[in-house]
């Protein structure tokens, strides 16, 4: 909470809504100069360790199969995923 208060003191009001980025990484720096209000999704976007980054900048599956608009299914591979259903079919017969 010290970064919001150094930010309002110093630069001005945090629009309802908005988070504080810190632009220089280090979440325990107050710089104001370092703090940015940005939207939640603008904040997790940025953290270069995010799990939702790091899922956002993957371009294939673990397999190699690319994820392009025609094989991409909620974040899952749609050729793995019928693979895998073909080979429990197999099995199950």
């Amino acid at each position: 909470m010290a970064h919001r208060w150094s930010y309002e003191f110093f630069i001005g009001v945090i629009a309802n809504g908005l988070t504080i980025d810190h632009l220089c990484r280090n979440t325990l720096c107050v710089n104001p100069t370092h703090l940015e209000p940005v939207a939640q999704s603008v904040n997790l976007d940025r953290a270069p360790t995010a799990l939702a980054t790091i899922n956002k900048l993957k371009m294939a599956c673990p397999r190699g199969h690319s994820y392009d608009y025609a094989n991409l299914g909620r974040r899952y591979c749609k050729i793995c995923k019928l693979d895998w259903q073909r080979r429990k079919r197999a099995e199950a017969a």
